[in-house]
């Protein structure tokens, strides 16, 4: 289902559609993410991260729920700070802003996985 352009989730043209698509590659590199870091923690790696740390750098649960926990905090706030904006006239400019934060973070997301992957092995 996709709410009408009336509804409070903006538009459906083409920002709504580059939307929905980097949220999706954000989501697919968290995902990702975790599942490397998993298998890292389990070849007895530590997480260098900092702020996946919360727990410990080795402590399996601690790390993969300080990654969930802070991945529910950037999915919220990358959908609701530009509809803060959204009856302002920066409501185009702060969803082009999010967008590329969103877009480099995905980026980053890759690197992660794909450096996760390769000390995993």
């Amino acid at each position: 289902m996709v709410p009408g352009s009336d509804s409070a989730m903006g538009e459906h043209g083409a920002l709504g559609r580059i939307e929905e698509f980097v949220l999706a590659g954000e989501r697919f590199g968290f995902l990702a993410d975790i599942a490397t870091t998993e298998l890292g923690l389990r070849a007895r790696c530590h997480e260098a991260d900092p702020l996946n740390t919360l727990f410990g750098n080795r402590n399996q649960l601690g790390v993969l729920s300080s990654m969930t926990a802070w991945e529910l905090g950037s999915s919220y706030a990358s959908v609701a700070i530009p509809r803060w904006f959204e009856h302002t006239r920066y409501r185009k400019p702060a969803r082009i802003a999010a967008l590329l934060g969103d877009s480099l973070f995905a980026a980053d997301r890759a690197r992660t996985f794909v450096r996760n992957l390769q000390i995993a092995r």
